[in-house]
């Protein structure tokens, strides 16, 4: 099981996952309504707390969430073979951040199994891969606006 405690919902999992499905619209191109936005990514939070209380192994949780993202990102508009993609690559871009976390953690000599017993420490410690996880949505929606910009003057 891979239990996180209530706060970590509100300081964790609410923020990754608004970062998550901002992502999500950013790879596949679906215009963003906030109203909507706000709406799938604390539903998305709140049902991953609840698989993360579920009596399975580790990994299996991580194909339900996906398995929910395209579901949601299906629920709100986005079109499957692009929510397939999308939930993908930003599980991805997710990854790549946890990385680096645990590598700027490491670099600090941080003990990571003293930070992550508890659970505000453990949200504090985490601040790191949210900012570069924000950064990398960010360095995408950047290349996709370049790409596009060069696409128009091109033709």
């Amino acid at each position: 099981m891979l239990k996180i405690a209530p706060i970590e919902l509100f300081m964790r999992l609410i923020p990754e996952m608004m970062i998550y499905m901002w992502g999500v619209h950013v790879v596949s191109k679906h215009p963003f309504n906030k109203k909507i936005y706000l709406c799938s990514s604390v539903i998305l939070a709140v049902v991953i707390f609840f698989i993360r209380m579920l009596p399975i192994h580790f990994g299996v949780h991580m194909v339900i969430n996906i398995i929910i993202n395209i579901f949601i990102s299906r629920l709100i508009g986005i079109p499957l073979l692009q929510a397939i993609y999308s939930t993908f690559f930003n599980t991805l871009l997710l990854s790549v951040s946890e990385f680096f976390n645990m590598l700027i953690l490491n670099i600090f000599n941080i003990n990571i199994d003293i930070v992550f017993s508890k659970p505000i420490t453990k949200c504090l410690a985490g601040i790191p891969s949210l900012v570069v996880f924000s950064l990398l949505v960010l360095l995408i929606k950047f290349i996709f606006k370049k790409k596009e910009g060069i696409n128009i003057v091109s033709n």
